[in-house]
């Protein structure tokens, strides 16, 4: 699944392929693509209107439009999006969302195992998160993530601290790939109850987590094996190159030269050194 770093490349890439551009036409391939309300109303209320940015929270991306209707898309664990010149030719069996613009080029949604979604928000107020994403904690690349709401949240949890950098209601758009970097970045252990930080381990997964980030923003996020995901122009993110420990087991830590261990957090593999984590 993207995640923040990932979502952020692709925002970046919308704001310089999508803003102030003119919807001309919106067609909804996917029968689960729009699932919050008829899918209908993302062409009448989409064709015809100027986007005039794009935002993102966590991992879902936010199209604000001229008219003052805001679209969100929400990539989930195989979604993609590419800019193109049509006529296209490629994989058009996951094609699931097309947005033809006034320049003749289109945006493509592809998602070939349905989980993603798109949908307009009901929120009035522009300048408010909508209402849909209300739930979600603060974006850890916004004013909002501080070391304060960090340690609130860390005081109430036993869970593993990895657990609770996942958790999207906590803090938004950490997955399981930069989880693992974070806690490397700050010398902590991902298994250690978030409960039991030290105020000076708090400090440093605060820092780790701002820094592991932007370099991966940097980078324009991580492209795995699977090549799942991929830039708005196609092309691959690099920070999968960077990475110190995720998908690391058995081979040497590149600070101590131990050999990097997995183990299960919540049902999920998370890597780790046990000699520079504690």
């Amino acid at each position: 699944m993207p995640e923040l770093p990932e979502v952020e490349t692709l925002r970046r890439g919308l704001e310089h392929h999508f803003s102030r551009r003119r919807i001309v036409d919106v067609e909804i391939i996917g029968s689960r693509t729009v699932r919050r309300h008829a899918s209908e109303e993302v062409p009448q209320l989409l064709v015809g209107s100027t986007v005039s940015k794009c935002g993102r929270h966590g991992k879902y991306l936010i199209v604000f439009l001229d008219s003052g209707i805001r679209m969100v898309i929400h990539l989930r664990m195989t979604g993609r999006l590419e800019i193109v010149t049509p006529p296209f030719l490629g994989d058009i069996k996951h094609l699931h969302a097309r947005f033809r613009l006034d320049d003749d080029r289109e945006l493509l949604f592809f998602d070939p195992r349905t989980f993603g979604e798109i949908f307009i928000s009901t929120t009035k107020d522009a300048d408010q998160l909508p209402d849909e994403l209300a739930s979600l904690g603060p974006d850890p690349l916004s004013e909002d993530f501080t070391l304060e709401h960090l340690a609130k949240v860390c005081k109430k949890r036993n869970a593993a601290i990895k657990s609770l950098l996942l958790d999207q209601n906590m803090i938004a758009g950490i997955g399981n790939i930069y989880g693992d970097e974070i806690c490397y970045e700050a010398g902590v252990l991902p298994t250690k109850r978030a409960s039991q930080l030290t105020d000076g381990e708090l400090a440093k997964l605060y820092k780790a987590t701002g820094q592991i980030l932007l370099k991966a923003v940097e980078r324009k996020g991580s492209t795995l094996s699977d090549k799942k995901y991929l830039d708005i122009t196609g092309s691959e993110g690099q920070y999968q190159k960077h990475h110190r420990v995720y998908a690391k087991v058995g081979t040497p830590c590149t600070c101590c030269g131990n050999l990097i261990l997995r183990v299960k957090i919540s049902g999920r593999s998370s890597y780790y050194c046990p000699y520079c984590q504690k």
